[in-house]
């Protein structure tokens, strides 16, 4: 192993002994809120650390061997093959990506689906199957394979050493600078001496005095801000603009006030031990979390003691503020009045909470319970001593795989499994079960089609059934050829004799994967479906012959009405050689039948509620309509499809229309029609049931001309002139998404709604240009324009317009579009999600309750703007969803602060704020009082979907 190997073995030892008291120190110092108790708990933990370091290294305490390291094992004395058991290692299902694609519209159009590809790690494993003779020369296994890594042991010994010699460098020249200055200070005039005694005896009660004329007050010139040194004897260092008889009086009486604060708490012998820690700790997060935690505690509690001399929040805070701007020098040393920019937010919203008295006594016994809660578990950690596996070719050979081996998950399991090949690969089991949604029941019989794609261009890669057992259970694998597409894509159909057709909607599965590590089930675990009635019926022409090969296209609806995404159905069907079709539709809901035909016109049945055969349903021939495409300059198109869509018929089907494709000339020609008003699209897909692709609603990419949605009467006369469909002149929104460290990252393509020649426009997406690149294009002149961006549930976003600021606002509106917007930027984050129950205060969960979520935005002081504009302004609204009565707010910016207001009917409205951090999860509770507001605010409703307004200046 090398000379080195015992250092290695050590560090790793002292490194996980303090990752486990550090990481405990650190929950408990999150959980409290008194800034004292906090660093108490730091203080305890430390020493707790440094203890069982010392007791560890003396080897006063029994030790109990823990075979961790790796085994050592001889070539020499490994036989041919020895049994392996299927399934030990985990690896992650397919690599990471930063690829997304825009949310897809899926085969049901209600239904609308994010695409993220952006994470993927591996599932809980499960391992199976029988074992299995591996020769062990091609591969020795995890363990054996770094047993042979002396190097990099010393190499990680080595560096540890020379990054934990440099801190005792820094640290050493620190002490020293800090010696210094004080050495170089300037004792304070005798006009000043007598100002900052009367000041100090102000504050300091009388048995204090000889304390009071052992700390020193000097000036310097080499300090901007007030701060102190010494443990032995303090010394409180001003700046020389606060050393002179002119000096605010105000603020000399803040800074000896925060300083004695420190001083009376023996805050700078805490600081010194937990500065003197770092050559030996640096390595540990959870070790610079705790130090910046208790520097933020000691000034909170400095600054409440001048606060309480003082009697001015307001004042002090700003005084805060100015010497934040002031040159600061950070000395291990010394403790300054003004920390970092990073922790003055916090300090300031403690000085302005007057909910939270600051206490100066700790409660004991809290305190002495985490003591002991210390002192037991370091105890224990130090009594483990690491210790080399035993061989496994030295061990027993048989290795069966039994139940305690087994790693349970909810939803999901990853088998490896070996290849003929002899190579080892992971496959992904999923399960759900079906339920009638009536009687909670299991269906067994049900077929469950799982439909898998890649979401770069929406290729299927395979499609496979399964039909649920008795308890209405059914299971689907995902094999490693599978799991190995970076951008895989999951949807589901599920069918029934006897129960209404439904499609369940579609999902990235690496969005599946991220919620199943945060504990979120995917929806495809339950599926409820509705009992169904058979409705048959007969096409036929004017001559009662049947309609062949005719798109059927039934859609079933509540009686009471409204969008129920579970008591709703899509059915698909097509008429045989007789004419006939049937489908299976809801037992209670409302019916409508649209029939598309090659050689007739289509026609659309509102079957209401009536159920069985429908007998002969007649369409009639009609007329075909031709026309040409032509770009704003009026030169022809080809490749274009023309979708004609029925104005007339309300609730028809969306692929009930007639799509026809452009030629060499830009000419097309559509399938029959009746007379009617039509909505006449131009688009690089076709969406008429008949022509459509498979996956075409999942591709929507926009023609290289702008084409806007308009209607056209259309007649037997007027179809017998050609149509001419003319693009209008637009202007380009260009943007670039990117990372948080500047890198390119994929993203979705933002849409854009507007008035354009008097009728409302949704352009859903713009032309990809590269990855994460967009380009949107607009009809010129669009009015009231509002450009939208979105991403998935796991990710947030940033949007900067050229000469702005970054913002969280997922809106943002433009009186009239005249010129092309350039360089937008977008910075996609990886979001937060937070929960939120509210309940009573005896922890009731409240039902009618409301919440309005809102980013507060900083807001130029110098611009001017009316009551409306800044209301505006100061802040974007954010999206949420309601699960299981719990709120679940979605994509949050980390760093941003979300205000929350919570009301209910018979309680008083609460305001909440929270700042969440990169790919955070929280659950929080907030606890309503019984009462009404003495101030009611009509605006605390449901605010959720409302939009921001904030006008970018276009370029």
């Amino acid at each position: 192993m090398g000379n080195l190997e015992p250092f290695f073995v050590g560090i790793l030892r002292f490194n996980i002994i303090a990752f486990v008291l550090l990481g405990t120190c650190l929950g408990f110092v999150r959980f409290v809120k008194q800034p004292l108790e906090r660093v108490r708990i730091v203080q305890i933990g430390l020493t707790a650390l440094l203890t069982t370091f010392l007791l560890g290294g003396a080897g006063v305490i029994p030790t109990i061997d823990l075979a961790v390291l790796p085994a050592v094992t001889s070539l020499e004395n490994t036989p041919a093959a020895v049994p392996d058991v299927v399934g030990v290692e985990r690896h992650s299902p397919h690599s990471n990506g930063d690829e997304s694609e825009q949310s897809p519209l899926g085969a049901n159009p209600s239904f609308m689906a994010d695409v993220e590809t952006s994470a993927t790690t591996s599932l809980p494993m499960t391992p199976i199957g029988p074992t299995e003779a591996l020769n062990v020369q091609p591969e020795l296994g995890l363990n054996n394979r770094l047993a042979f890594m002396p190097m990099l042991k010393s190499m990680f010994a080595l560096a540890f050493l020379a990054v934990s010699l440099f801190y005792l460098v820094y640290l050493t020249v620190g002490f020293i600078a800090t010696r210094r200055l004080v050495t170089t200070s300037s004792p304070l005039s005798e006009a000043v001496r007598a100002r900052v005694d009367r000041i100090m005896g102000e504050f300091l009660p009388n048995h204090q005095s000889n304390e009071q004329r052992n700390v020193r007050v000097v000036s310097s010139s080499s300090i901007d801000v007030p701060m102190v040194v010494g443990i032995r004897r303090p010394t409180i260092l001003l700046p020389e603009r606060l050393a002179s008889p002119d000096a605010d009086l105000m603020e000399l009486k803040q800074s000896l006030a925060h300083e004695w604060g420190h001083v009376e708490l023996h805050d700078l012998a805490t600081w010194q031990l937990v500065c003197l820690c770092q050559p030996f700790l640096w390595i540990q997060p959870c070790y610079w979390i705790l130090r910046r935690e208790l520097r933020v505690a000691q000034d909170q509690l400095a600054d409440q003691f001048a606060i309480n001399q003082t009697h001015d929040h307001t004042t002090y805070a700003t005084t805060l503020l100015e010497l934040s701007r002031s040159r600061q020098r950070f000395l291990p040393g010394a403790l300054a009045m003004a920390g970092g920019k990073s922790n003055l937010y916090r300090r300031i919203n403690m000085l302005m909470n007057e909910k939270l008295g600051m206490v100066r006594v700790s409660r004991k016994s809290a305190l002495l319970s985490f003591a002991i809660l210390f002192a037991m578990a370091g105890g224990l950690l130090t009594s483990l001593q690491l210790t080399h596996a035993a061989s496994p070719i030295a061990g027993d050979s048989t290795n069966q795989t039994g139940e305690d081996d087994k790693v349970a998950a909810k939803d999901a399991v990853t088998k490896i499994v070996t290849t003929e090949e002899g190579t080892k690969q992971e496959s992904a089991e999923h399960s759900g079960v079906v339920m009638d949604v009536d009687t909670g029941k299991p269906i067994a019989g049900v077929t469950v089609t799982v439909t898998r794609m890649e979401s770069e261009n929406w290729t299927e890669i395979a499609v496979t059934e399964s039909v649920t057992d008795e308890n209405g259970k059914y299971t689907f694998t995902i094999p490693p050829d599978q799991l190995s597409q970076r951008l895989l894509y999951i949807m589901f159909d599920i069918d029934h004799p006897e129960y209404a057709q439904r499609h369940c909607g579609s999902y990235g599965y690496g969005m599946i994967v991220k919620n199943l590590e945060n504990g979120e089930q995917p929806w495809f675990s339950e599926f409820k479906m509705l009992r169904g009635e058979k409705i048959a019926g007969r096409l036929v022409d004017d001559n009662q012959n049947p309609v062949v090969g005719a798109q059927i296209r039934s859609r079933c609806t509540p009686k009471s009405g409204g969008y129920d995404r579970i008591r709703s159905s899509s059915i698909d069907a097509v008429s045989d050689d007789d004419g006939r079709f049937e489908i299976v539709a809801t037992h209670d809901g409302v019916a409508a039948i649209s029939i598309i035909p090659r050689d007739h016109c289509m026609k659309h049945v509102d079957v209401g509620e009536k159920r069985g055969d429908l007998g002969d349903i007649k369409l009639s021939n009609g007329f075909t309509m031709s026309g040409i495409v032509r770009d704003a300059e009026g030169k022809p198109m080809s490749g274009l499809w023309v979708n004609l869509r029925p104005e007339d018929e309300q609730g028809a089907s969306y692929e009930m229309l007639r799509s026809a494709k452009t030629d060499d000339e830009g000419r097309f020609t559509s399938r029959p029609l009746k007379s009617g008003k039509y909505r006449v699209e131009v688009e690089t897909k076709a969406t008429g049931a008949l022509e459509k692709r498979k996956y075409a609603n999942f591709h929507n990419t926009p023609p290289a001309a702008m084409f806007v949605t308009h209607s056209v009467n259309v007649t037997e006369d007027s179809a017998r002139k050609p149509l001419v469909i003319q693009a209008v002149p637009h202007v380009l929104i260009t943007l670039q998404t990117y990372k948080p460290n500047g890198e390119i990252s994929g993203g979705h393509s933002p849409s854009l709604f507007g008035e354009f020649d008097e009728q409302r426009l949704w352009i859903r997406e713009g032309k990809r240009t590269g990855k994460g690149g967009y380009e949107l294009m607009a009809p010129h002149g669009m009015k009231e324009a509002e450009l939208r961006f979105t991403t998935n549930e796991h990710s947030a976003l940033m949007v900067q317009f050229e000469d702005g600021e970054l913002s969280p606002r997922k809106s943002y509106r433009f009186e009239r579009l005249e010129e092309d917007i350039d360089n937008v930027r977008v910075v996609r984050h990886s979001g937060g999600i937070l929960k939120l129950d509210i309940v009573d205060e005896d922890g009731k969960q409240l039902e009618d309750t409301r919440i309005s979520p809102r980013y507060e935005i900083k807001v130029d002081p110098d611009k001017k703007m009316d009551e409306a504009e800044q209301r505006m302004m100061t802040g974007a609204s954010i999206g949420w969803n309601r699960e299981e009565g719990m709120y679940r707010l979605s994509s949050l910016v980390p760093g941003a602060p979300v205000t929350v207001r919570f009301s209910a009917s018979g309680f008083k409205t609460q305001t909440q704020t929270f700042t969440m951090k990169e790919s955070e999860r929280r659950t929080v509770t907030i606890k309503l009082k019984e009462g009404e507001d003495e101030k009611p605010d009509d605006r605390a409703g449901n605010e959720g979907d409302a939009t921001a307004v904030f006008v970018p200046k276009a370029k």
